[in-house]
């Protein structure tokens, strides 16, 4: 396909080169890029970008393979048959088998690394002294309240505090090592040892906060009636950078299963991007679309007015006198400076990562 051509080409890709797609324990050689593109026309769109990463990989081109496992497990495609050879996804589960990929390139990602026994490290504050952030609270963050002056502070105070915005900010956000869907963790009795590896949460696998409430309702009417329709609100939360963690703690049974819930995470950087979504917005955006083009081709057709409130989730809400809309917030770092895992009860870090 030409789409495949400009995404080969534009990292360089020489077309005389051997292009080589990971299947599984197998591997799929393409004699040039034409041949990886005959292998994408008979996949779906995570397919493609999933072939393009493993191609990248074996070429030497980290940073490209990453980003395209990254849009292969960020496109909200389904595949119908995971057991089948000739479905669409070629037997491949999408997020997971990409994200399990960027989990391994970003174990190599090279940088210091520190570590410390649970209570034994500094501070939070100590170790990275940026502002914290938790968070849920970045989508509605403001930097601009940080720089305005408390009129009790010195000038000493002040730009002490204005050095330490202009460093950056330091995301926060609970991290439950002990989900199989955040990290793979593991007890080895024999050694006296607490694994965590392949943290998918830092990679924006699976959310890292999850919340359901009670908005403000909504005023719905149609032709006959009009009334308040209750909204419940679910939110996630993702944190997206290309850093993971892997650690081998020595500790009793005991301290690491509380060590499962008691953790944080951190990411420093100068400025972070913020993506959100309604999914359920945008297929009520998209119902009310087609509702229009119907009700334009009625009218046109029968020369009468019609009812323009007849959207189908406009029916279901009536009906059910509820709507729900799930949202979806993607935190990704300009630039990762620190990665740190601390605990929550005494904010002492545990594990140190600054990218070089």
């Amino acid at each position: 396909s030409h789409d495949s051509a400009e995404a080969t080409a534009s990292f360089g890709f020489d077309r005389r080169s051997p292009i080589v797609a990971i299947h599984c324990h197998r591997r799929i050689v393409a004699p040039d890029a034409a041949g990886l593109r005959l292998i994408l026309i008979y996949s779906d769109r995570t397919t493609y970008y999933f072939y393009l990463g493993a191609a990248a990989e074996e070429l030497g081109y980290p940073e490209a393979a990453y980003k395209y496992y990254e849009l292969a497990a960020k496109i909200p495609e389904k595949c119908t048959d995971y057991s089948a050879w000739n479905d669409a996804c070629a037997g491949f589960k999408f997020p997971g088998d990409a994200l399990k990929r960027m989990a391994g390139l970003s174990g190599n990602v090279k940088g210091e690394v520190k570590t410390w026994l649970p209570g034994q490290g500094p501070t939070v504050s100590e170790l990275v002294g940026l502002t914290m952030i938790p968070l849920e609270d970045v989508p509605k963050f403001n930097s601009q309240t940080l720089v305005a002056r408390d009129k009790f502070e010195t000038d000493e105070e002040y730009k002490a505090r204005l050095d330490k915005v202009k460093k950056g900010f330091l995301v926060v956000s609970p991290l439950d090592a002990g989900d199989s869907r955040n990290c793979q963790s593991a007890y080895d009795h024999a050694a006296g040892e607490y694994k965590i590896s392949k943290c998918l949460a830092l990679l924006g696998g699976t959310p890292l906060i999850q919340r359901r409430f009670e908005g403000d309702p909504i005023r719905l009417a149609n032709m006959y009636e009009s009334r308040d329709i209750k909204r419940i609100v679910n939110e996630e939360y993702y944190m997206s950078s290309n850093v993971g963690w892997s650690q081998a703690l020595k500790l009793s049974r005991e301290e690491a299963r509380k060590l499962d819930s008691d953790l944080m995470v951190g990411i420093a950087a100068p400025e972070f991007n913020i993506g959100k979504k309604c999914r359920s917005c945008d297929i009520r955006a998209e119902g009310e679309n087609l509702n229009d083009i119907a009700n334009t081709l009625a009218n046109l057709k029968s020369k009468k007015v019609v009812d323009p409130y007849t959207a189908e989730w406009k029916k279901d809400a009536f009906l059910n006198g509820m709507i729900i809309d799930d949202w979806t917030f993607t935190i990704k770092p300009s630039k990762v400076e620190r990665l740190v895992i601390y605990r929550r009860s005494d904010s002492r870090v545990i594990y140190s990562f600054s990218p070089q």
